[in-house]
């Protein structure tokens, strides 16, 4: 007698590639990627993590991801947490973030809820990118914007007395008549 048993695992080995894959991009991706569960207890944290942060994963998993938040921005990261939590996404959201030294980073937080089989959230996942020299390079063309300002004003002032000159010089040069020079002088002050 002879029994035998197949299955198919085609399906198991395409998901397993796309593990594989996924895990291949989060682990050399250029931005901080970190998964937490709904309590906000980290739970993945890759290398760019460690990088921006300073913290090792084997330091920070474990921990609230509120360790990553300033204490005046505690609170900023809770609701980010209960919003994520409630199955809500968010995209682009500019903040500071603390490194594991006390310094502050500029950042912009993308928060995804992670998805259970039942389509519930069972935890977070977030893309945190630098953007410290976006935020330099913004501050710099605002700088220059304020500077190209004075210069326009500036500019304007000095054409309106060039202008303001050039009419009091053809006033004086009217007229050898002091009351009329007098008058045509006057009419032009007046206005300014």
């Amino acid at each position: 007698m002879f029994a035998a048993y197949v299955r198919d695992i085609t399906a198991r080995k395409a998901a397993e590639q796309t593990v594989r894959r996924l895990a291949a991009i989060v682990e050399h991706s250029n931005d901080a990627i970190i998964a937490t569960d709904l309590r906000g207890t980290i739970v993945a944290w890759n290398p760019a993590a460690e990088s921006l942060y300073g913290w090792k994963a084997e330091e920070i998993i474990g921990r609230h991801v509120s360790s990553t938040a300033p204490v005046d921005r505690q609170s900023e990261a809770n609701f980010l947490s209960r919003q994520v939590a409630e199955g809500n996404a968010i995209a682009g959201h500019r903040t500071v973030r603390m490194r594991k030294d006390g310094s502050l980073v500029d950042v912009s937080l993308t928060i995804s809820p992670i998805l259970g089989s039942d389509e519930q959230p069972v935890g977070m996942a977030g893309i945190i990118r630098d953007i410290t020299e976006e935020k330099r390079i913004e501050s710099e063309r605002i700088g220059l914007l304020d500077q190209e300002k004075v210069a326009r004003v500036r500019a304007e002032e000095l054409e309106q007395r060039a202008s303001f000159i050039a009419e009091a010089q053809a006033a004086l040069d009217s007229s050898l008549k002091f009351d009329e020079v007098l008058r045509r002088l006057t009419r032009l002050i007046v206005p300014m």
